[in-house]
């Protein structure tokens, strides 16, 4: 995360919260942004705060460190931008957004990952996230992103683009299709799927030839090491 995180924590006017004694920061000045952060490591919310603090027009008023905490807040909050970590203690950043968009369609998230390719990134994008960066972006593309968020954009730069392309074949897999593909990682035959979803074996044939051409696998075990790796899946 190099230098984005460097700089300490300016001081502000805080207010301990219920939220894991997260501080939720009263801030009251007008026509900003105001965001929320999202990251179960305190040196990452932290950093960003100190970073965002530095910009005028950008105004953190909340932080939670895990998924349940994160829904309540910006619930009672209703940030204009909430910056998500993926990977949270509880429930997943992709869940979380799910929960608040199907409620407030007005709060924009941007997706804050070291990962690429993996199936939450996926899953909270079709959620409803706006943005997509990864947490080595460079101080000023962040900044820009949570503007372009904020009127209503999307932003996902040229580089997270490409990987998300990679990998979107996965995308077409339908749920029966997953369905199978979790049964053949469980060990499962052809046969013994069918009898387990209740199909002919000849329809897990082929579900199971749409797979590997959709993944471009080799085969089944290439198949689940694939979909392992990506999240589709998992033992």
């Amino acid at each position: 995360m190099g230098p984005l995180f460097r700089s300490p924590v300016s001081p502000q006017r805080r207010l301990k919260s219920a939220y894991e004694s997260v501080p939720i920061v009263l801030m009251t000045a007008a026509n900003s942004v105001t965001i929320v952060i999202v990251d179960d490591h305190p040196v990452v919310r932290d950093g960003l705060n100190a970073m965002l603090s530095a910009e005028p027009d950008l105004q953190v008023v909340g932080e939670a460190a895990n998924g349940n905490d994160a829904v309540a807040l910006v619930k009672t909050l209703r940030p204009s931008v909430v910056l998500m970590d993926l990977l949270l203690p509880d429930i997943g950043g992709a869940e979380v957004i799910k929960i608040v968009c199907g409620s407030f369609s007005d709060i924009n998230f941007i997706v804050l990952t070291t990962l690429a390719g993996d199936e939450e990134i996926y899953r909270a994008l079709e959620a409803g996230a706006r943005g997509y960066l990864f947490k080595d972006m460079a101080r000023k593309e962040l900044i820009q992103a949570i503007r372009v968020v904020h009127r209503g954009q999307r932003y996902i730069p040229a580089s997270v683009g490409s990987a998300i392309a990679e990998n979107l074949p996965r995308m077409d897999l339908s749920s029966r299709e997953i369905e199978v593909l979790q049964l053949v990682a469980a060990g499962l035959r052809n046969k013994e799927i069918a009898y387990r979803i209740n199909v002919s074996e000849a329809t897990v044939n082929a579900h199971v030839k749409h797979v590997l051409q959709k993944l471009n696998a080799s085969d089944r075990t290439h198949a689940v090491t694939i979909a392992l790796k990506r999240g589709i899946i998992r033992l």
